[in-house]
């Protein structure tokens, strides 16, 4: 993950004004109610350590560290801005935020859910960085990325690609993961 030439972007962008904007967005709050359908697919029961990768400001983090109160949370991000605005802002007992790369940390021990949400399509080599996540999993992914025709805005944002219809469904198959529950929503009410 540390390999983004995104991260120049996001230091700049991830701050309390962007963690103030999303928190109030109608996007954050049609993204967790999807979130929410999803997670009654997981048995809380089976969920002891939670790992949001590329969890920019925490909103996301959060939302997992109340839905999960026995669970420890750790957010990851490889910008130091938005780590520091998510600790400013989401404070749960259960819940810690690092500017760390999971996939190459040895001390880490295996995550029961990993998250990954809008952050598939910043990494050029994907595949690459999900078996390595793979290597950190016990249980669940969840992830969520665009699908459809990329526009031209979205590769100044550090786009390398969106997905097709099932595309990462297939490759998590490949690697032995079968698919629990997908949503193909837009933001929050069309999808181009």
């Amino acid at each position: 993950m540390s390999n983004n030439i995104n991260q120049p972007y996001y230091e700049r962008l991830w701050g309390d004004r962007m963690y103030f904007y999303l928190k109030k967005s109608a996007g954050s709050r049609w993204f967790e109610y999807l979130l929410g359908k999803i997670l009654e697919e997981v048995q809380a029961s089976e969920i002891h350590r939670i790992a949001d990768i590329g969890c920019g400001v925490g909103i996301h983090t959060h939302f997992l560290a109340k839905k999960f109160p026995k669970a420890k949370v750790e957010g990851y991000d490889f910008s130091k801005s938005g780590i520091a605005a998510a600790k400013r802002n989401n404070k749960l007992p259960n819940l810690i935020f690092s500017v760390e790369d999971i996939t190459k940390a040895r001390k880490i021990e295996n995550f029961d859910l990993i998250t990954a949400f809008d952050v598939l399509e910043h990494i050029e080599d994907w595949k690459g960085l999900v078996k390595k996540l793979i290597k950190k999993n016990n249980k669940y992914f969840i992830f969520a990325s665009p699908v459809g025709k990329m526009r031209p805005y979205e590769k100044k944002i550090g786009h390398f690609r969106n997905y097709k219809i099932g595309e990462i469904e297939k490759f998590m198959k490949s690697q032995g993961y079968k698919t629990v529950k997908t949503f193909y929503a837009g933001f929050p009410f069309y999808s181009p």
